[in-house]
This record gives C-alpha cells, sequence and structure tokens, in this order.
C-alpha cells in the first residue's frame, strides 16, 4: 500500500469515526441539545476540516448531510420545509469547512515561514514570558515549545555584556511598558549547551491588536560570531596596513636624512683632500 493510500486510509477512517461518534453523541444527548441535535455533526465537520483540511471537511460534510437527513429529517425528500433545514445545515457545514481550512493554511504558511528563517524567533505574551519559539529558537536554546513556554525570555536565553561578562537582560520589558521597537544592533555573549560562546544580535517589536494595545513581543536573534570574527579580522589587517605604512613612513624620512648626512659627510671628507 502506497503511503498517498495509507494517508487517505486514515483520513477516511478518521472522519468516519468522527461522524459516528457525532451520531452518538446527538442521540445520548438528544433530551438536552433539542432541537439543536445538529451540534455534533457541526463539530465533527469542524475537527475534520481542522485535522486534515478539504480532504477531511468534504467528506464529513456529506456523510453528515445523510446522516442528519436519514435519522433526523427523514420527510426532507417530500416536504420542503425539512428540505430547507437539511440544506441549511448542509450550507452552514460547507461555509465551517471553507474558512476552517482557511485558517488552517493561514496558519502552516505562517509555520513554513517562521521555521525557514534562520535566525531564532521568539514571541512572548504581554508578561514577557514565552510563548512560541521557532526550529532555530529552539536549536539554539536546546529546549522544546513546550519546555520554554511560559517562562521568562532571560531564564532561556541569558545573555552577558560583552565587555563585563554580567548578566545583561534583554529589552524585552522596556518594548512591552513603552510599545518602541529595538532594531539591531543591542548585542551580548550566550553560552550554548556545549559550553561554546556566541555573539547574538537582538531585535524586538511589540505586538498589538486590531485596537492597538501591546499583547507581546517578538523578538529576533541572529548569530553574528562570524561576521564579528571577521570584522575583527579586517581591522586587525586595517591596523597592521596602517602600522606598515607608518614604518614605512618612517623608515623613508630616515633614509632621507641618512641620504643628507652622507652627502655632507662627502662634502668635508672632500674639502679635507
Amino acid at each position: 500500500m502506497s503511503s498517498d493510500s495509507r494517508r487517505y486510509l486514515v483520513i477516511y477512517g478518521s472522519v468516519l469515526g468522527l461522524t459516528l461518534g457525532a451520531l452518538a453523541a446527538s442521540r445520548l444527548l438528544g433530551p438536552f441539545i433539542q432541537p439543536n441535535y445538529f451540534l455534533p455533526f457541526i463539530a465533527a465537520v469542524l475537527v475534520s476540516t481542522r485535522w486534515f483540511g478539504r480532504a477531511g471537511g468534504g467528506p464529513a460534510t456529506v456523510l453528515a448531510t445523510v446522516l442528519v437527513g436519514y435519522v433526523y429529517i427523514p420527510d426532507c425528500l417530500t416536504d420542503w420545509h425539512e428540505g430547507i433545514r437539511l440544506l441549511t445545515f448542509t450550507v452552514v457545514a460547507v461555509l465551517i469547512v471553507q474558512l476552517t481550512h482557511e485558517l488552517r493554511s493561514s496558519q502552516q504558511r505562517s509555520a513554513a515561514m517562521l521555521t525557514s528563517i534562520r535566525d531564532a524567533v521568539v514571541v512572548t505574551d504581554r508578561q514577557g514570558h514565552i510563548f512560541f519559539l521557532n526550529e532555530a529558537a529552539t536549536h539554539l536554546s536546546g529546549k522544546s515549545i513546550e519546555e520554554a513556554r511560559s517562562l521568562p525570555v532571560d531564564q532561556v536565553f541569558g545573555l552577558r555584556d560583552e565587555e563585563s561578562g554580567e548578566p545583561r537582560p534583554i529589552a524585552i520589558a522596556e518594548v512591552l511598558e513603552k510599545g518602541i521597537a529595538i532594531s539591531a544592533g543591542h548585542s551580548g555573549l550566550y553560552t550554548q549547551r556545549e559550553g561554546q560562546q556566541i555573539s547574538l544580535e537582538e531585535s524586538i517589536a511589540p505586538i498589538r491588536d486590531d485596537r492597538g494595545r501591546i499583547t507581546g513581543a517578538v523578538l529576533l536573534l541572529r548569530d553574528v560570531t562570524q561576521r564579528r570574527q571577521v570584522q575583527d579580522q579586517l581591522s586587525q589587517s586595517q591596523k597592521m596596513d596602517a602600522i606598515g605604512r607608518l614604518a614605512g613612513g618612517v623608515a623613508g624620512d630616515f633614509n632621507n636624512l641618512l641620504t643628507v648626512i652622507t652627502g655632507y659627510s662627502e662634502m668635508l671628507t672632500a674639502e679635507m683632500q
């Protein structure tokens, strides 16, 4: 059996199980939820779409419509009033499938974008506690999302001052309080699990809701160790070049002075002869 065949077998088996579970729930809870017997079926359609997209939501809608029509609205083909009720249920289920599929696709695209970013991305809540880490951030910290969630950023990514070596807090609190973004420029030393020290450059921006209220912050940590090493090497090369030029200039001046001294010496020697 191919992987696609196994995948569709899992999808259709899950859809069938969810829909039959909805039927059992509607029968069991009937005295309490009547006349809203269709609610468990709506939940089955929603879960099927959430898990499998349209590939699960479509079959769930068809199966739920058949079961609702057969069990609860058997006169839907002869009674136009009952037929409209079943049609309404089907339309609502289709809309749920479409909206849930769009939401699922949007979240998958966002997750793919965050995963593809090589820099560590950390999302915090209003209190500065970690809410989300991308793959680069989990690799950097050595903690999974579940392990890091609800922890303060400084507890997971403890930076130290590059000059003094003292612990230096990440400016999440300042961003959350003042609502200002901090662009790349702040950097600190971070010790990895292997004991290796790297330089991380931080950028922080507030996250706002539709009303402009701050609901959290997004932190980007970039490894600039290699760039710093290249800059140091370039700076060292420039220093050596400057020293070489200075030495060359001094040597030239000294050579000119020697030339003058030698010339006068030769003149004095000629006069004494």
